[in-house]
């Protein structure tokens, strides 16, 4: 993956799988993989259980060694767009260096 330039206005793209998160399999939602990088970018991640009608709601979290963290970057989710087969989410990772990072998402 990689992030933005300041210099430029083109946002990067990443793409990810979701999958249904294993703590909770009765709720209809998943998360990416962990995932490194900094700056504006959109995530598109891939769920045939969403469809350009659905709500979701879309979180980012740190991760490290031993799980989510608080740490000292600022992480925001500034869009979410369902489409047929997927979701994709406009990040923002406020970090001069790359960050591991996880989307969890909701389906309503």
């Amino acid at each position: 993956m990689s992030s933005v330039d300041e210099k430029t206005t083109k946002m990067q793209t990443l793409t990810a799988k979701g999958e249904p998160t294993k703590d909770a399999p009765e709720r209809i939602g998943g998360q990416t993989g962990n995932t490194r990088g900094h700056g504006q970018f959109w995530a598109g991640v891939t769920d045939g259980r969403i469809t350009k009608d659905s709500a979701v709601t879309v979180a980012i979290t740190e991760i490290g060694l031993s799980g989510p963290v608080m740490a000292q970057a600022r992480m925001q989710v500034s869009n979410v767009v369902p489409r047929n087969g997927g979701v994709d989410v406009w990040c923002n990772i406020d970090a001069p260096s790359d960050r591991t990072f996880r989307l969890l998402y909701v389906i309503g």
